[in-house]
């Protein structure tokens, strides 16, 4: 699903890091990004990514929003998640654009993505190689279904790249051209995979 929200009563959280990795055992060997949020003091959000690490990826409902704007276009993309066991809850994660265009694209083509709690600075590499680090900041896998956002967010990053090359200088008759390359070559990336021997 996917909808425009004017304000919501849940807390949203910014994306302070963000990457990717390919393990044989998680997701079928697909790259997978990696999204770390900063949850400042919200210890309700901490306890639930701890005890979340011991369920299924499974037990969340998504949907994908957009923040209303009367003027121009969103400067950010919304994943809003409701955890359904083993404790309900609902938070957003806001991936501010252009920065996290790579990471959307790769839940939206991935299907999934690990979700770490971190501050500004910390690496998503780290924890994910570090199981103490693990048990305080979270590794939860999330699978991310069709969710009839593709065609919109395919608009969104078409448009934003050609913006990004025309600011860069680039004629207006190769914009298009240059964006449809670097989409594909990002999507390639996601397309790896990493089998089992």
């Amino acid at each position: 699903m996917f909808n425009k929200i004017k304000r919501v009563d849940y807390p949203i959280f910014q994306v302070v890091a963000d990457g990717g990795m390919s393990v044989p055992l998680i997701g079928e060997g697909r790259f997978i990004p990696s999204v770390m949020i900063d949850i400042e003091d919200n210890v309700e959000v901490a306890e639930l990514l701890k005890l979340h690490n011991h369920t299924p990826p499974g037990d969340t409902e998504l949907q994908w929003s957009l923040p209303y704007t009367m003027f121009g276009k969103p400067k950010s993309v919304l994943l809003n998640i409701i955890f359904l066991k083993p404790m309900k809850m609902v938070f957003g994660i806001e991936f501010l654009m252009p920065n996290r265009h790579v990471v959307v694209d790769g839940i939206i083509h991935s299907r999934a993505f690990t979700l770490q709690v971190g501050k500004r600075g910390d690496k998503v590499s780290t924890i994910f190689r570090d199981e103490s680090k693990q048990k305080t900041h979270g590794c939860v896998l999330i699978e991310v279904p069709n969710m009839d956002f593709d065609a919109n967010w395919n608009k969104i990053l078409f448009d934003l790249l050609k913006h990004k090359y025309k600011k860069n200088g680039v004629p207006k008759g190769k914009t298009s051209a240059l964006a449809k390359e670097q989409i594909k070559k990002m999507r390639e990336i996601w397309n790896i995979r990493n089998p089992l021997d």
